[in-house]
């Protein structure tokens, strides 16, 4: 299964791929793409790229802030907390015959975690602009 992370703060997405540690833990790893929010099919494609960067077996990270500094550079904030605040996430998983986005919610203190609403479902091979819109019908599902 291929992953994805997708936050979507003021006028930009930020993505990533999720890529599995050899300690066997998701982990938001590079390439971290920023694309602006109405970009259109330009953002299903970098769904998709992004979900192809997703891989098994990336090195555990001992010093997390090696994977968090390049990520709030691009998003020219101080601290990932910064960022989050004016932040909703959604989780994209492929199957290689579906496609799912599953919106989150912030919780107090930081982070984000799953909400109770179903994920929206597409088959996976589905146009860039059928991402696009099943993006934006999850993060319409997104809470604080």
């Amino acid at each position: 299964m291929r992953q994805a992370g997708i936050y979507k703060r003021l006028k930009d997405y930020f993505l990533c791929p999720i890529s599995e540690s050899t300690e066997g833990a998701p982990i938001c790893s590079e390439p971290y793409v920023r694309v602006p929010i109405d970009s259109n099919e330009e953002i299903g494609k970098t769904v998709c790229s992004v979900l192809d960067a997703s891989t098994i077996g990336i090195p555990h990270p001992s010093n997390w802030d090696v994977l968090v500094k390049p990520f709030i550079r691009l998003a020219n904030v101080k601290s990932f907390r910064q960022f989050e605040r004016n932040a909703h996430y959604c989780q994209i998983d492929d199957d290689d015959v579906t496609l799912s986005i599953t919106a989150w919610r912030r919780i107090e203190g930081g982070g984000f975690e799953m909400t109770d609403e179903n994920p929206i479902v597409l088959a996976s091979g589905s146009s860039f602009l059928e991402i696009t819109e099943a993006l934006e019908r999850a993060f319409a599902l997104c809470k604080d």
